[in-house]
């Protein structure tokens, strides 16, 4: 893929995580973001939830979100997929990679050493997660503010911006690409009623998009005959 439909791709997921993470959004006049379905789908990246310190639920949600944040199949709970990535408690350092096995682990303990907030704490563990999948699939260390840079503390992790890598990052994922993980594509609820493969609306704004584009003329098309132009 060249670089530069990348970076729209990326540009484009960007606007959506801006947005929220929500598939069902009230107050998205296009209706929310809906993942493609794809002819061959993607093999998922296991995130494995092995600690107490964070809520299942809250756990479950934030790797669900990084799907959109990253365009990449973080899957909480997947634990026959290709690329696994445990959560547990402890642990000194913040990663730890097993290349040849295609896991990661993440400590919980040290990500709380300065004992954060429970808000800051999972921002640390979804932005330590997406940083642990990057690099399992060879994106190497991506240039600076990149979710893949170079991090010595949590100091580093905490002013990395919970954004989409950039392209050059992304253009490097060879292992994870030959373990048949591939970037994920979005739309809006819009874009798929137009296409034809969005789901029953789900609240009251996506009701009025399926009603606009599913709705039949008023006066049906009528044909008439010219008699000036029929032979």
């Amino acid at each position: 893929m060249k670089k530069s439909v990348l970076a729209m791709m990326l540009a484009a997921v960007a606007a959506f995580a801006a947005r929220g993470a929500a598939d069902a959004d009230e107050d998205d006049p296009n209706g929310g973001i809906l993942e493609r379905r794809e002819a061959v789908p993607s093999r998922p990246i296991g995130v494995l939830d092995r600690q107490k310190s964070v809520k299942a639920e809250a756990f479950a949600s934030a790797i669900r979100d990084l799907r959109i944040v990253t365009a990449l199949p973080f899957t909480p709970g997947a634990t026959n997929a290709p690329v696994r990535v445990e959560v547990v408690d402890e642990g000194d350092s913040i990663t730890t990679l097993y290349p040849e096995q295609m896991r990661g682990v993440v400590s919980v303990k040290a990500l709380s050493k300065d004992s954060p907030t429970k808000e800051v704490l999972l921002v640390r563990v979804q932005k330590a997660v997406a940083r642990a999948g990057l690099h399992l699939m060879g994106s190497g260390y991506g240039p600076r503010g990149c979710l893949s840079s170079t991090v010595r503390s949590l100091a580093d992790l905490d002013r990395l911006a919970l954004d989409p890598p950039t392209p050059d990052a992304m253009t490097r994922l060879r292992g994870g690409r030959m373990a048949g993980v591939k970037m994920l594509r979005f739309a809006t609820y819009q874009q798929a009623c137009r296409e034809g493969w969005a789901p029953p609306p789900a609240n009251k704004r996506q009701k009025e998009i399926w009603d606009e584009v599913h709705q039949l003329p008023s006066k049906p098309i009528k044909i008439e005959f010219d008699p000036a132009k029929g032979k």
